[in-house]
C-alpha cells in the first residue's frame, strides 16, 4: 500500500496531534493506497466551507472530501475544526487526543464510503470505528 498523507495547520497548533498521528490513524482506516490531504481550520473557516458545501451555517468538527475511491486508490481531503474538537472533547469530558483520533477515523471512512443517512449504515460505520479505536487503545465514543 503506497500512502501519502499531507498535514495543514491553518490555525493554533496547541492541543492539536502531530502529523504522524494522523497518518496513523488514515493508515490504519484506510487499507488501500490513498492520497490524502487533512487541513486543520478554525470556527471561521470551518463555517465557511460548511456553508458552502453543505448548506450549513455553523462550523462542524470534520468534513469530508472525497475526490477518488477505487478498489486500488482513495484520494481526498479532511477537513477538521479545531475549535469545535476541543471544545466537544471539554464538554463531553473526553481526552482531545482521543477526540482528534476518532474524528480522524470517522472522516477516512467517510471517504471510503462508510456513511451514517439510515440507522443501518450508521450502525455499521460506528461498529468499525469502535473496532479502529480498541486497536488504538480508545474506548467507545458511542
Amino acid at each position: 500500500m503506497k500512502s501519502d498523507i499531507s498535514v495543514t495547520y491553518l490555525t493554533s497548533r496547541k492541543n492539536c496531534p502531530s502529523p504522524v498521528s494522523f497518518k496513523k490513524w488514515i493508515n490504519l482506516a484506510i487499507s488501500t493506497s490513498h492520497l490524502i490531504h487533512v487541513k486543520i481550520v478554525n470556527n471561521t473557516e470551518s463555517k465557511k466551507i460548511n456553508s458552502k458545501f453543505r448548506g450549513i451555517d455553523k462550523s462542524t468538527n470534520v468534513l469530508s472530501f472525497s475526490y477518488q475511491n477505487s478498489k486500488n486508490f482513495v484520494w481526498g481531503d479532511l477537513l477538521l475544526c479545531s475549535d469545535v474538537i476541543i471544545s466537544e472533547a471539554n464538554s463531553h469530558k473526553k481526552d482531545i487526543r482521543d477526540h482528534y483520533a476518532h474524528l480522524t477515523l470517522h472522516g477516512s471512512l467517510h471517504l471510503i464510503g462508510y456513511d451514517h443517512v439510515d440507522k443501518h449504515e450508521a450502525l455499521t460505520m460506528e461498529t468499525k470505528e469502535i473496532e479502529l479505536l480498541q486497536l488504538l487503545g480508545i474506548k467507545s465514543p458511542y
